[in-house]
């Protein structure tokens, strides 16, 4: 099962706008840590937390309050395994943001592309070598023909000449 609680993509805003990784105290709780806004949101963009929130808001009864710690909680605590392909689970003590997730799986995606186009470009030479190899025989077998027939007309030149 798949809840948003656990997912490294779990972001916050602060105040100024920048999104933050969502705090332990804030997946575990609900309550802020410092100045940042109260709506949870998806880095990913896969699930709408904020229509979820707002929704467990009006669910729970707590509009009008100046914190809804519940709402938060009730919304981290959804199923999510339908919709999202992308949950990463967040271990706190490694301070890695969804940011620098995305970036890991971009590098290791990227070393998988190059190391798929050097198996390509590996089969691709042993191809060339191969036609090097026919065309290196074929090229021999001409020379040992020509030089056979060669042979053969200087010799009956030679006959030819010594009547």
């Amino acid at each position: 099962m798949v809840k948003c609680r656990e997912c490294g993509f779990l972001q916050v805003h602060d105040l100024s706008g920048k999104s933050v990784p969502a705090s332990k105290r804030y997946r575990d709780s609900g309550l802020r840590t410092g100045p940042t806004m109260e709506t949870p949101f998806c880095w990913k963009g896969i699930c709408d937390l904020q229509s979820d929130f707002r929704a467990s808001i009006k669910a729970l009864g707590s509009e009008g309050q100046s914190s809804h710690p519940e709402s938060v909680l009730h919304t981290l605590e959804l199923d999510r395994s339908p919709d999202c392909d992308s949950h990463f689970v967040k271990i706190h003590g490694y301070e890695t943001t969804a940011q620098e997730y995305d970036e890991m799986e971009q590098a290791r995606l990227d070393r998988m592309q190059r190391d798929l186009d050097r198996i390509n470009q590996r089969i691709e030479s042993q191809g060339y070598r191969k036609d090097d190899r026919q065309f290196s025989t074929k090229q021999l077998a001409i020379s040992i023909a020509a030089s056979f027939i060669i042979t053969v007309l200087a010799v009956l030149l030679g006959a030819w000449l010594s009547k």
